[in-house]
């Protein structure tokens, strides 16, 4: 690169995306430090700072601005500027106007009587730039004011270059000017040219009500990159970062795929969009650069009875290496071993491969037409969807699925991401992805196969049934109900959460946590070792855990244990009161009980009762090191701090190019949490995992934006601080957890699941909504002060003295 012409280099410089790549750039030869110093305007960079930095340090003739809002001081300093963007009330006029080369209006910039008389700024965008790019209606106000308000036109004459879009959204405009009355839009074209002289070019992408006007327009320079193929020889196709867009309303006989074709080649697209409901497309043939093939639904024709539309009918040869479909439904006509990347949103597939009057081979023949696909998104098939012999599939994201029958190949499993699916039924190759994670899931059939190291995850899931070959790792089941699992499973570990069975249900699991529940739990204890109770309040156990040589209390009330066997050697009971042991405890080694318990034990010589204060003042300390937003692969990452008691997982989440979503894994094993100082980033979750059994005290302080994800989290004490929440999309996220005691101070915009197994919550000097989780049970103490709280789901219930033993409202709002 050295030895290029100082010209060619100062080509290459203009197109370096950051200031950083300027600086490494220069370092390459002494020829390239010249071509950066010698440039007369900045390159195209993508951000306001590394454009301002530019042009403090080479201080360019010409400043492009590229949209942004740059530094006045900046702009002062530049002879010639591009690319501005005014705000949308410029009341005092146009600063810098008089450098404008060119200039971008925004459909904002138009008279308000809000933002008050726009005389000014329309003088100085007339009488100062010399092109000018607009839209239709702010067109129609300049000119308007030109004719009616600018006295002196010999010498100030209208814009010379006028570059003329149409926004998205726009509904039409009535084209009015107080010198020539109503006017169709071509003949605003002509009055421009013939009596302003003005050169016109006009992009037609968003102009669909508008495109008769283009046949009579023939003398300006007409654009689009949506065709109508009634308007192509009217407008010139032009690609947008490769793509061309076609309206299917014109395509109605194989001329029309031609036209497509043709067209395609011509501008070498690599994306062709194809914009409507109902077309057919067989006969259509790609050139060999299209890469994408994108079905979208033309809004103005969509109708909640989306199925009364025809489908589109798929090229019968379909090389492309991306589809994807929304809003409508594709017609395979056969069976497609090309297409690797799928993404279906709201979009259904009619599969017309088989062909009755032909002899069939006799195979298993797959009903998902796209069998050599790789990657496959979809988000709500409303039609039934075979995926069981995609054997070639890598990355899996299913979303809003009903009455599915998916295959999971070992390769799939790796990179599985589903939810709220309704009636389907997976069966998943286990061998190499070990942890599953299912959530907002009813009626899911799983299946696994090789799953003899599986720890398995259900969140929020109804009517799930599980089947399972060997003896599987873990299994933690959070907010579910009506689990049904196979009777011969045999289980590691088993986490229950404010989770039931069906009744015929019988569990096996060699250590078992159970927290949060109000009914029985078919287990089958005879292999237990370790069991675990958090907030389980008035059950009686007699010799239910007789093989049992671990047993942890925390946060129970009301609870009797009788042991007749001789095989229990340990107990610990935390913040427990009303406890009742009884039987024989002849092999016991130890029992730890925290001053904060109060239990009745046997009096006998073999053990002793040790009173062990839990030391609060030990408590592992989760901090942000460094918070940067800095886009990677399209995945926003977050750098956190390792510390003892937390492992940091930055690797985790769906590398789906279409999936931009990610969370950050924190690894628990330390039973006091503190996390604190923590921004949380766009579509980026932070999920605890705990690596123990239970958590004493869980605090978040200082924290804004979600909520971190905390299923499958046993915690005594839930502590926050600080706290302002988000709802993005609109939607309330609730953050589960399962505490016997929660403490809200200084929060705003909390919203949580109000539990009545809880023992205690306080809030105070805070606001949020609350959502009942239709739980029975008595609390003991209730506090709210400072406070505003709605409630969701009370089903007819408020607080009252029937529900908790201690209610305090203090100048404080709750209600629904």
């Amino acid at each position: 690169m050295s030895r290029l012409e100082m010209v060619y280099l100062m080509q290459i410089s203009l197109y370096l995306p950051t200031m950083k790549d300027v600086l490494t750039f220069i370092q390459i030869s002494h020829n390239a430090q010249m071509a950066i110093s010698s440039l007369k305007v900045n390159p195209w960079f993508t951000t306001k700072e590394d454009i301002e930095e530019f042009c403090t340090i080479y201080s360019p003739d010409t400043v492009n601005c590229n949209t942004f809002m740059i530094r006045s001081d900046v702009l002062k300093k530049a002879t010639f500027v591009r690319n501005y963007v005014i705000p949308p009330s410029p009341r005092d006029g146009i600063p810098f106007c008089e450098k404008f080369t060119t200039l971008s209006l925004l459909p904002s910039f138009a008279p308000n009587p809000a933002h008050g008389d726009f005389s000014r700024a329309f003088e100085c965008v007339i009488t100062s730039v010399p092109s000018v790019k607009l839209e239709l209606s702010t067109l129609v106000y300049l000119l308007d004011f030109y004719e009616t308000k600018i006295t002196d036109k010999q010498h100030i004459p209208f814009i010379k270059k006028v570059f003329l879009y149409f926004s998205e959204n726009n509904i039409g405009f009535n084209i009015f000017l107080n010198k020539h009355g109503n006017l169709q839009l071509h003949e605003l074209i002509e009055i421009l040219r013939k009596e302003y002289s003005c050169d016109i070019t006009i992009d037609w992408t968003h102009a669909k009500q508008y495109l008769s006007s283009a046949k009579f327009t023939p003398k300006s320079k007409n654009y689009s990159n949506v065709i109508d193929l009634n308007f192509l020889d009217d407008i010139t196709p032009i690609c947008v970062k490769g793509e061309l867009a076609f309206m299917t309303e014109g395509l109605k006989n194989e001329r029309g795929n031609e036209k497509i074709a043709q067209t395609l080649e011509m501008c070498h697209a690599t994306i062709v969009k194809l914009i409507g409901s109902s077309c057919d497309l067989t006969t259509l043939v790609l050139p060999e650069c299209v890469n994408t093939l994108l079905l979208i639904a033309d809004r103005s024709q969509m109708n909640d009875l989306r199925n009364e539309f025809q489908p589109i009918i798929l090229p019968k040869n379909l090389h492309v290496n991306k589809l994807h479909a929304k809003n409508l439904t594709i017609e395979c006509k056969n069976t497609n071993e090309t297409v690797k990347y799928i993404e279906l949103q709201n979009a259904g597939i009619l599969n017309n491969t088989k062909d009755m009057k032909n002899k069939r081979k006799w195979e298993d023949q797959n009903d998902f037409p796209f069998v050599n696909v790789e990657k496959l998104k979809i988000s709500f098939l409303p039609l039934k969807c075979s995926l069981e012999k995609l054997k070639h599939l890598k990355f899996l994201n299913l979303k809003s699925l009903t009455k599915s029958a998916v295959f999971v190949n070992k390769n799939a499993a790796q990179n599985l991401q589903i939810e709220y699916l309704n009636n389907c039924k997976f069966l998943i190759d286990a061998e190499e992805k070990k942890d599953f994670f299912f959530e907002d899931c009813e009626s899911l059939n799983l299946v696994f196969l090789n799953d003899k190291t599986l720890d398995l995850k259900l969140s929020k899931c109804v009517n799930p049934k599980i089947t399972i070959t060997n003896e599987i790792h873990s299994l933690v089941l959070d907010n579910c109900t009506n689990v049904e699992l196979q009777q011969n499973a045999i289980i590691e570990k088993l986490v229950v959460l404010k989770s039931n069975f069906v009744e015929f249900s019988q569990i096996r699991a060699k250590k078992v946590c159970l927290a949060s529940i109000s009914e029985f739990v078919p287990i089958d204890f005879e292999q237990t070792e370790t069991v675990l109770l958090s907030n389980v309040n008035n059950f009686s156990f007699e010799n239910i855990f007789k093989n049992c040589t671990t047993l942890d209390v925390e946060n129970c009330d009301s609870c009797t244990f009788i042991f007749d066997s001789d095989k229990l050697e340990r107990i610990t009971v935390i913040s427990s009161k009303n406890l009742k042991f009884a039987g024989n405890y002849s092999k016991l080694e130890i029992c730890e009980v925290s001053t904060d318990s109060k239990i009745d034990f046997p009096n006998t010589e073999k053990m002793t009762v040790l009173a062990v204060p839990k030391d609060q003042q030990k408590v592992e300390t989760l901090k942000i090191e460094e918070f940067n937003r800095v886009w990677n692969a399209k995945l926003k990452t977050i750098k956190l701090k390792n510390n003892e008691g937390c492992f940091f997982d930055s690797g985790s989440g769906v590398d789906l190019k279409f999936n931009q979503r990610t969370y950050q894994k924190i690894d628990i094993i330390k039973r006091d949490i503190l996390f604190s100082n923590y921004i949380s980033q766009e579509n980026t979750f932070i999920r605890f995992v705990p690596k123990i059994e239970s958590l004493d005290v869980l605090k978040i302080e200082n924290y804004v934006g979600y909520m971190p994800n905390f299923w499958g989290v046993i915690v005594g004490t839930f502590i926050v601080e600080n706290y302002i929440g988000e709802k993005p999309y609109n939607k309330i996220i609730y953050p589960i957890i399962s505490a016997s005691h929660l403490v809200l101070t200084n929060c705003k915009l909390i919203d949580f699941i109000f539990d009545r197994t809880m023992k205690s919550m306080t809030i105070s000097d805070s606001t949020g909504m609350c959502c009942d989780y239709k739980t029975t049970g008595k609390m003991d103490k209730v506090i709210f002060k400072n406070s505003s709280f709605s409630f969701q789901n009370f089903e007819q219930r408020d607080f009252g003295s029937k529900d908790i033993e201690e209610l305090v409202i203090e100048n404080s709002v709750v209600g629904s």
